[in-house]
């Protein structure tokens, strides 16, 4: 907080942009943000923009044409910053927590010790909000554990314990959770938290079982707590902000939905967490555990529907000759599926069976987009979506 203010006073009046220029990484802010060119110019096109498609329009303009101002630095810029201009010169590709740990504060303090707050964010938020926040719920002998320093940020989003594995990161965070007791959620921004649109009610429904064979039932706070928790995450508070609206959409491309417009995906998931909910009120665990199962089936056919669809437009955008849209989709698609193979992790799918190399290249960032189509993806994906019964009626036919 203290660096990125004192860089302010520097800084007034000066862009992100000039200020990365200004401290000789000028690539990296471009090389950061190129691909909000091709998101602007696909929201640009739409004929009828809603609101949230015109505030989208303000924000990837404002990327494109390099006007934000410092105050609106976003996290991801000053992890770039950390990054790139202590960590790399350093030559010590680390976390920011091991390149100080050694390291005290003015009055002797030491920098990094034994986290008592746990701090749950998005990457897409100002750097002076997330200060602020902290600093509002933290008290003055609080250290928080925060992954934007506690996690090496140049291991990427898969590792050998990484998204293929998302048992070992619900088991990790568990435990973090359990032994720091308090954790700050950052929610943001509060008319549409991009934080209820991840996967966290998988956490919740997990957490909500290991409790219920701990014998932790109470409705107010044991596994029944967790569960709701659940549903509030996948739902979110209006049907437009979270997964469920993923679902709804994913449908309506594939043929999936109700007459009303409801995912069959969606329908299956609230009866699910229904049924899950009263069998853990019963202290039924094992009813509760097929509950959860059912609910995991079903996310996996809308984010697979989500990554075939992502790769079918961006080889179409391709065909056309329009390469930022295509990247732009490219980049999306890679969303989804770094979604998707936790799921059919945590399913029982042995991802090590399958052959995925087909749709890493397709959704690799580093080449150029339309090295296969929606067809690939679901050829590549079919022996795991056999394994756990799930067919092609329920995936349907993209439109």
């Amino acid at each position: 907080r203290d660096r990125w203010a004192a860089e302010g006073e520097r800084c007034k009046g000066m862009t992100v942009a000039g200020y990365f220029a200004d401290i000789g990484l000028g690539e990296v802010y471009d090389s950061t943000w190129s691909w909000c060119a091709g998101v602007l110019a696909g929201l640009e096109d739409k004929e009828e923009k809603t609101a949230e498609d015109r505030k989208e329009v303000a924000y990837y303009k404002r990327k494109v044409e390099k006007t934000e101002k410092y105050e609106e630095m976003e996290l991801t810029d000053y992890m770039n910053v950390l990054k790139h201009q202590d960590l790399v010169p350093a030559a010590r590709k680390i976390s920011y927590a091991s390149f100080i740990a050694d390291e005290s504060d003015n009055s002797g303090r030491p920098k990094v010790g034994r986290a008592s707050v746990f701090v749950s964010h998005v990457w897409k938020m100002t750097a002076k909000d997330f200060f602020e926040v902290c600093l509002a719920e933290m008290g003055e002998e609080d250290y928080a554990w925060i992954d934007l320093y506690l996690h090496n940020q140049y291991q990427g989003a898969v590792s050998d314990i990484g998204d293929e594995n998302s048992e070992y990161w619900i088991d990790k965070f568990g435990e973090l959770i359990g032994g720091i007791k308090k954790v700050i959620a950052i929610v943001t921004d509060w008319e549409k938290p991009v934080m209820l649109t991840r996967i966290w009610c998988l956490f919740e429904l997990n957490a909500a079982i290991d409790k219920a064979e701990a014998g932790e039932l109470d409705a107010e706070e044991g596994a029944p707590h967790n569960w709701d928790e659940a549903w509030a995450f996948y739902h979110g508070a209006e049907p437009g902000c979270a997964p469920y609206a993923t679902a709804d959409s994913r449908a309506d491309n594939f043929g999936t939905a109700t007459d009303d417009g409801t995912a069959q995906a969606n329908v299956a998931i609230l009866e699910a967490m229904e049924a899950g909910r009263d069998a853990l009120l019963a202290g039924d665990v094992d009813a509760a555990v097929a509950a959860r199962d059912e609910i995991l089936r079903n996310l996996i056919v809308t984010y697979t529907q989500a990554s075939v669809r992502y790769a079918t437009v961006a080889a179409q955008d391709v065909a056309e000759g329009d390469l930022e849209a295509a990247a732009a989709h490219q980049a999306e698609g890679l969303a989804f599926f770094r979604v998707l193979r936790p799921l059919l992790a945590d399913a029982g799918v042995d991802l090590s069976t399958l052959d995925l190399t087909a749709i890493d290249a397709i959704y690799d960032l580093s080449a150029e987009p339309g090295t296969g189509d929606g067809d690939v993806v679901r050829e590549a994906l079919a022996p795991a979506l056999a394994e756990l019964g799930i067919d092609d009626a329920e995936i349907g036919t993209l439109s």
